[in-house]
């Protein structure tokens, strides 16, 4: 922008560009009954403006702020020349001292429902004042605290540990990843968060999801985690990954492993990937996976000094996992080799399990591909126990464990009157849906959420439950 007339302009277009929007919404939502949710982000830039072009954006702001997902900031200015927010649900700070802004916007951001404060110191004086000005109001309705990437100066992490113990128990998601806290700054916060909970009802402590990774946590964040866990029923994932990046030290763990036996911990979702874990802290995790009040549903290991003998302790317990456990990923282990995968594949066979639906491995180093010339049985037996393994996670996936429970068969005039469960064709007809046929015959994934899987193995695997009934069920089911 060359001159203020430019930014006068600018500012009039996206007036009329909202105007026109939001009397298309009421159009929209006066015919049909729905209201349509039109996502838009504002981002401001090098905002050196005239207080002027201030005042007419904040019409904007109090007219339009429905229509608007979020507002960002991306470079530092005064928070005294914007008066108010309107009604913003989503503000993002880029290179904008958190504190200042606190204390000139309070009244405009009760209606903030995630903050995003990236790129950024946190001094003493903006955590205070961030605690004392904003999170204390009553009708503060913050539910996102995202730090990530925030320098904590001096003595702030205790600053913002006091502003959650009294609180906090409206936060639902607390982000501090890569934030190089040391562990007395980590325990100072989660000690804060423990407090909170213990100081109101279980209920009313909202906290569901907490990420710490990539910092420096010990034995005294560990400690203070597991008691979260324990006194709060509503944090379903915890990551905490990488707390020993760039060291060897290896990170205690036990804690943790102790607490999701709690019948007061539902957590979901755990990352504790990169902390340097060996073979020694295998049997208390597997002890907590195999108990039966573990919620436990994903389990990131990544980047961990696992060998295949602790992978076989671990996939030896498969038949006592038969509860939660859906994901296990397995990524960047360097000491693993491709004897893991004959190891994973005999063990979910054999197993009981029907819940565990996908692990994620270095499929370019644990699997042998066969190359020319160099076609042994060593690499083509690899290969099948790699395929055997993709089909058996593929029938978990599919649900086969409903398949197991059903134990009356029924009889279906479509596959020659065998017996065949009828809870087998919507399965069928749902993989057959996640898949399209291109020029070629060449089938091509849809499923999004699952990039490594194939949905037509499982569906050709249910073409041959069909066609030889529930005897080759039972067969695949005990091989």
């Amino acid at each position: 922008l060359e001159s203020s007339d430019d930014l006068f302009r600018l500012l009039r277009e996206l007036e009329e560009v909202l105007q026109a929007q939001t009397f298309q919404q009421q159009n929209q939502s006066s015919n049909n009954g729905k209201k349509r949710k039109l996502s838009r982000r504002l981002v401001l830039e090098k905002a050196h403006w005239s207080p002027n072009a201030w005042q007419h954006l904040e019409t904007i702001l109090e007219r339009y702020s429905s229509m608007i997902e979020s507002l960002e900031f991306r470079s530092t200015f005064d928070p005294v020349k914007l008066q108010t927010l309107g009604k913003i649900e989503r503000l993002i700070l880029q290179y904008t001292p958190l504190g200042p802004f606190c204390l000139c916007l309070t009244a405009s951001m009760q209606t903030v429902k995630e903050l995003t404060v990236g790129s950024s110191t946190l001094s003493v004086t903006s955590a205070t004042l961030f605690a004392q000005s904003y999170l204390s109001n009553p009708s503060c309705r913050l539910q996102s605290l995202d730090l990530s990437g925030t320098r904590f100066l001096d003595d702030a992490s205790s600053c913002l540990a006091n502003g959650l113990r009294d609180h906090g128990g409206s936060l639902q998601s607390l982000c501090l990843s890569e934030c190089n806290l040391m562990d007395e700054q980590i325990s100072a916060i989660v000690e804060g968060l423990v407090v909170c909970c213990r100081h109101i009802t279980p209920a009313a402590f909202s906290l569901r999801e907490l990420d710490i990774s990539f910092n420096k946590s010990r034995h005294r964040s560990t400690t203070y985690l597991a008691l979260l866990l324990k006194a709060s029923t509503r944090i379903r994932k915890l990551s905490m990954g990488f707390q020993a990046f760039g060291e060897a030290k290896r990170i205690d763990l036990s804690p943790i492993f102790a607490a999701l036996v709690s019948s007061s911990c539902h957590l979901t979702e755990l990352d504790i990937g990169g902390n340097n874990l060996r073979d020694s802290d295998i049997p208390s995790l597997v002890d907590a996976l195999c108990h039966n009040s573990t919620t436990l549903q994903i389990l990131d290991v990544s980047a961990n000094r696992f060998t295949n003998e602790c992978i076989a302790l671990l996939a030896n317990n498969f038949s006592r996992m038969t509860t939660t456990l859906q994901q296990l990923i397995m990524e960047d282990i360097r000491d693993l080799d491709h004897q893991c995968i004959p190891i994973l594949t005999k063990a979910l066979i054999s197993s009981d399990n029907h819940t565990l639906h996908t692990i994620e491995l270095d499929e370019k180093k644990l699997v042998v591909h066969s190359r020319k010339g160099n076609r042994s049985s060593n690499n083509n037996s690899n290969n099948v126990y790699w395929e055997r393994l993709k089909y058996r996670l593929d029938l978990n996936w599919s649900g086969v464990r409903l398949l197991m429970q059903q134990q009356e068969p029924h009889r279906s005039s479509r596959c020659g009157g065998s017996n065949v469960p009828l809870a087998l064709w919507p399965l069928v007809l749902q993989r057959v849906n996640n898949t399209k046929t291109t020029g070629g015959g060449q089938q091509q994934q849809q499923h999004k959420n699952m990039k490594s899987r194939l949905p037509f193995a499982a569906a050709d695997i249910h073409y041959y439950l069909l066609r030889e009934g529930s005897v080759f069920l039972n067969h695949i089911h005990n091989q």
